[in-house]
């Protein structure tokens, strides 16, 4: 019977994620390392990923010393991340919290994916509570009304101004 609660738990952490920002999809590590490159985030730069699933954004980033910021709203992803950043020797931080309800006062890029329905809120979210100059990583998903620096074939980084 606990077996039982313990899978309803899990299955109902990735279905309510559906219904606030985007489903668990993994991102391709080509398109992760592309993306970074492409960023050029250094050493000690800030990156926080909204919506960070398994944490394979983060542990690319972690891995080139960036510090990293992740925000998970399913339980069984946030610890699964917790777990997979835990020997990395920056600063990281994994909440489990809305996306919405992010500090990105401090961050440098901003990694999300999401579904079209929440692109516009979104956009007009990252225009208030991000300094200028921040990088809006969108993977999959584009923006209107921030300013396009590259794209790829699967995303785009837009520039906070």
């Amino acid at each position: 019977m606990i077996w039982l609660v313990v899978l309803l738990v899990a299955v109902s952490g990735f279905l309510y994620v559906v219904f606030f920002g985007a489903p668990y999809v993994p991102t391709f590590q080509k398109d992760i390392d592309r993306l970074l490159d492409l960023s050029k985030l250094k050493a000690g730069d800030s990156l926080v990923d909204l919506g960070c699933g398994d944490g394979k954004v983060l542990i690319a980033a972690a891995k080139r010393g960036i510090h990293v910021s992740g925000y998970e709203i399913n339980l069984v992803l946030w610890l699964i991340t917790k777990w997979r950043l835990r020997s990395y020797q920056v600063e990281k931080h994994i909440y489990l919290r809305s996306m919405w309800r992010a500090d990105l006062s401090k961050a440098d890029a901003v990694f999300l994916f999401l579904q079209d329905r929440w692109m516009v809120k979104m956009a007009k979210y990252l225009q208030v509570h991000c300094k200028p100059g921040t990088q809006v990583i969108s993977y999959v998903f584009s923006f209107e009304g921030l300013k396009l620096r590259h794209t790829t074939r699967n995303a785009a980084i837009y520039l906070i101004e």
